[in-house]
């Protein structure tokens, strides 16, 4: 029952199309003939809700009362706004820091980065030569750096590596 078509003959008595019925209105008067108006019978139309897409403020309709974003049905899913919304909320924030060589400020995600591109890490980077605590001397990139790698007992952890 999804439209119905009406036909009505006309003044030679020849059947002609006259007007369609689509399926509300046939609901509709299926309701007003046995006296359930204002009542929608269960399974035959959900409620159609109006909501704000969270993503890109536009307005759409939904049989859901808390959608929260576009329907994903109309858009690929790289393109729909779900998708986006959750890729901004992942996103780390900016950070800025001082380059260790040239001392300039840059912005980065990445918090242990301490460099602001390749190039610094080998032409501006100077070793600095200090004298550890115990009076041996040991050769660094990091002021903040004091003692030599025996003392904080990392020695073997390095040698490791090499």
């Amino acid at each position: 029952m999804w439209e119905v078509k009406v036909s009505r003959p006309d003044a030679t008595g020849v059947m002609r199309h006259h007007s369609t019925i689509k399926r509300d209105a046939l609901i509709e008067l299926r309701d007003a003939r046995e006296g359930l108006e204002g009542f929608a019978s269960p399974g035959s139309i959900k409620p159609v809700f109006t909501s704000v897409c969270n993503f890109c403020k536009k307005e759409f309709k939904s049989t859901k009362k808390d959608q929260m974003f576009c329907p994903p049905k109309i858009m690929m899913r790289k393109e729909c706004c779900a998708y986006l919304f959750n890729k901004e909320k992942r996103k780390k924030p900016m950070l800025e820091k001082v380059c260790r060589a040239c001392k300039k400020t840059y912005k980065t995600r990445l918090p242990p980065q301490m460099f602001c591109r390749n190039p610094c890490t080998s032409n501006h980077l100077k070793l600095i030569r200090q004298k550890c605590l115990c009076g041996g001397n040991f050769r660094t990139h990091r002021d903040e750096i004091k003692t030599c790698t025996k003392c904080r007992g990392t020695d073997k952890k390095y040698a490791s590596r090499i």
